[in-house]
């Protein structure tokens, strides 16, 4: 599974906690192997958002967290990988800016294989949803707009090169998951498709929009995988609606 948490609703104004609850409820019960999160948020000493403790179930999965920045009350924002198969190496990558934007991995032992995940999350697309549902300065935000996407599309380009780099020297069989933040066919995904397999179009059905917003049109979160893999299903889970993204899960072979 990978999924951007929106950092499990942390900074929401809701006293009880019942967003954080409810999504943490959902990833506890959710069985996948692999569990992959971009904007991931741990905070140990809150009895609803201490979600290492929570999620990994008491040594159920073994995890890779990379803390990207600390909030004012000690929280954790960063990327986390969640295995129930051993970890025994585990990295990260810097891609770009002061803070979120970077790629951890883990090798993971499966069965007597040794499996690379990845899992990145790529510059933000910078979309204001709501300044493109007035009409008001509406000249003035779409060359904003326009100005952030042409700004991202550069970035993005520098981020995959150095990702490819570092997939052209892995030893091993390769999945990756991310919060692309960019569309197929851009540069930043047919970079990857040059030699990886997109889960969702070997897998999957239908349209596969992963964002979780008015512009609902936008597939950017991705799995990838190494030729030597294959794929059995893929879905995308448009009924979790508690963040800007719904989750995606692969299941894979590997022979």
């Amino acid at each position: 599974m990978a999924y951007n948490a929106k950092i499990f609703r942390a900074y929401d104004k809701d006293a009880e906690g019942k967003e954080s609850q409810d999504i943490i409820r959902w990833l506890r019960n959710d069985n996948s192997d692999i569990k992959c999160f971009q904007e991931f948020y741990h905070w140990k000493d809150s009895h609803i958002l201490n979600t290492i403790d929570q999620i990994g179930q008491k040594g159920k999965y073994q995890i890779h967290f990379q803390r990207t920045y600390t909030n004012d009350v000690g929280g954790l924002v960063g990327m986390a990988i969640f295995s129930k198969y051993p970890i025994v190496h585990k990295g990260y990558i810097h891609l770009s800016g002061k803070y979120k934007y970077g790629v951890i991995f883990a090798d993971i032992v499966f069965n007597k294989d040794t499996i690379r995940i990845y899992n990145t999350h790529f510059k933000s697309m910078s979309i204001d949803t709501e300044s493109l549902k007035t009409t008001e300065n509406w000249q003035e935000n779409y060359l904003t707009l326009l100005k952030r996407l042409k700004n991202g599309f550069i970035e993005r380009a520098k981020q995959v090169k150095k990702i490819n780099q570092h997939i052209a020297n892995c030893p091993y069989k390769i999945i990756l998951c991310s919060d692309l933040n960019d569309m197929p066919y851009s540069y930043t995904y047919t970079s990857l498709k040059d030699h990886l397999d997109n889960a969702f179009e070997i897998g999957g059905q239908g349209f596969g929009f992963t964002f979780n917003s008015w512009l609902f049109f936008l597939r950017i979160d991705n799995q990838f995988f190494s030729k030597n893999i294959s794929i059995k299903s893929f879905s995308t889970h448009r009924e979790i609606t508690y963040s800007d993204h719904f989750p995606i899960k692969g299941l894979y072979r590997i022979d």
